[in-house]
């Protein structure tokens, strides 16, 4: 059991499955055996092996004491075989267990997206992104924030909705779907036919040479007296 585990972790999830094998037809109501096996099988995408190790981990085994985790693989089994209503309850069970695992609603979300029920997801996003911190909270999170009330405000109960209600709707997404900073014009110089970007910047205009207002003689050259001189 021990080697089978510590391969797992390794992420060697065949070797892994293989020593489980072993064991399981020594003793196949083995609760962390059968758990170990839905892992497996998850992890390499072996859909329908999964859910059989599932139903005997939670339907047959002897002393099975379940964790987050297990409801957590669980969900996701079940998100793969798109049962995303019975996925949801599994993540929502593992939250229960342990509430300190905010990752959970992000999975809930994605889970309630697929099935087109916006309000629970972006629900459920919002108290993932409530979860982080400040410098967590970047701007692609907010992104997909605000792609989750897009979704729920062109769904097609949306055509019968008031026009407060579908204000309040659009006021977030509006908001999350913010505008970049302006960028200053970026210069290209021509160098012996070579084009040379440089450094964005705003060139200083030029004195008009022309203008009697503004002539100035040029810097390196030195201004020209001429002796006085009287009439004869």
């Amino acid at each position: 059991m021990k080697y089978a585990f510590a391969l797992f972790l390794n992420h060697d999830f065949a070797k892994s499955l293989e020593v489980t094998d072993m064991g399981l037809k020594k003793n196949p109501r083995h609760a962390a055996l059968n758990r170990l096996a839905m892992y497996n099988y998850t992890d390499l995408k072996r859909f329908e092996e999964a859910m059989k190790a599932a139903d005997l981990f939670f339907n047959a085994c002897d002393r099975a004491d379940y964790s987050y985790l297990d409801y957590m693989y669980y969900g996701h089994l079940l998100e793969n075989l798109e049962k995303y209503d019975e996925a949801v309850a599994q993540y929502e069970k593992a939250l229960t267990l342990d509430p300190s695992k905010t990752d959970l609603y992000q999975n809930i979300s994605t889970a309630c997206e697929q099935k087109n029920d916006y309000e629970k997801a972006k629900s459920a996003y919002q108290r993932y992104y409530a979860s982080l911190g400040k410098e967590e909270q970047t701007p692609d999170l907010q992104f997909q924030l605000g792609r989750l009330y897009y979704g729920a405000g062109t769904q097609p109960d949306s055509l019968a909705i008031t026009p407060t209600s579908a204000n309040r709707r659009w006021r977030l997404p509006i908001r999350c779907f913010k505008p970049l900073p302006p960028q200053r014009p970026t210069i290209t110089w021509v160098t012996s036919g070579v084009r040379v970007p440089t450094p964005p910047s705003i060139p200083k205009p030029h004195k008009d040479w022309q203008n009697p207002s503004t002539k100035r003689l040029p810097p390196c050259s030195k201004a020209r007296t001429t002796p006085a001189t009287t009439p004869p």
